[in-house]
Parts: C-alpha cells; sequence; structure tokens
C-alpha cells in the first residue's frame, strides 16, 4: 500500500483492492491509507485528486462538515464528495486533511456524547471568547 501512493491511478487502485477484501469497507480502508500516509509522512507526495482517499467519513466528519464547507447541502452529500470536498478545503486552508480528519475523529470521541455537547464544545474550540458550559 505504502508503495503505492504516489501516481493518483495507483491511490484509488490501492484503495479499490482494500474495498474489494470481504469485511472492509470505504471508510475502513480510507483509514487504514490516512493512517499509513500519517506515519510514513506521504501526504505531501499525495496529488490534490487521490487525497479524497485518505478522508475517513465518520458520523464527526458529517457533523462537523457544515462548519467548514461553505456550500449548500453538506448534510447530503455521498461520502466520496464529502471526502473530496474536505480534500480540497483543507488544502485551501493549506492544513493537513490526514491531521485534520484525525482531530476532528479524537474531538468526537471525547465531547460528542450529545448533539447539544458536539456543537457547543465545537463553537467553543473555534472561536475560545465563546464559552457555552
Amino acid at each position: 500500500i505504502v508503495d503505492g501512493m504516489t501516481p493518483a491511478e495507483a491511490v484509488e487502485e490501492r484503495f479499490e483492492r482494500l474495498v474489494s477484501i470481504r469485511g472492509v469497507g470505504p471508510k475502513l480502508a480510507s483509514q487504514l491509507m490516512r493512517d499509513l500516509a500519517l506515519c510514513y509522512g506521504l501526504e505531501s507526495n499525495l496529488e490534490p485528486v487521490s487525497r479524497l482517499y485518505v478522508v475517513p467519513v465518520d458520523k464527526w466528519l458529517r457533523r462537523v462538515a457544515p462548519f467548514v464547507i461553505d456550500e449548500p447541502d453538506v448534510e447530503d452529500m455521498a461520502d466520496w464528495i464529502l471526502a473530496g470536498k474536505i480534500a480540497k478545503y483543507a488544502r485551501l486552508a493549506d492544513v493537513s486533511c490526514v491531521r485534520f480528519t484525525m482531530g476532528v475523529s479524537c474531538f468526537g470521541q471525547s465531547h460528542g456524547h450529545g448533539p447539544e455537547t458536539f456543537e457547543s464544545r465545537l463553537l467553543e474550540a473555534t472561536n475560545p471568547s465563546v464559552t457555552l458550559r
């Protein structure tokens, strides 16, 4: 997997091969590829078009997407479109999409014990002058 994460065609091919394994879906394949990209420092080698394959779409990413993506109907986007948009917006903000998605998952697991809690903690984290306790 690591050896094939440079040309765009190879990244998609590795992703498709992983998904073809019984029990491995797109989210798990993306998560594995994301973690390998981080461990081996490969994100900067990935072409922008290939970065959607290292963005696992989980419930936390879906909940944070309307705060990050300034487009209509973000809540209804297909996973692969949402992954591409997250990769695009991270690139435009000069932020690692790998680290961003890891942070969103960690944040969600720590503060996601209810819709009100997640959103209020997210607003508090993004605007330190707001305290919503």
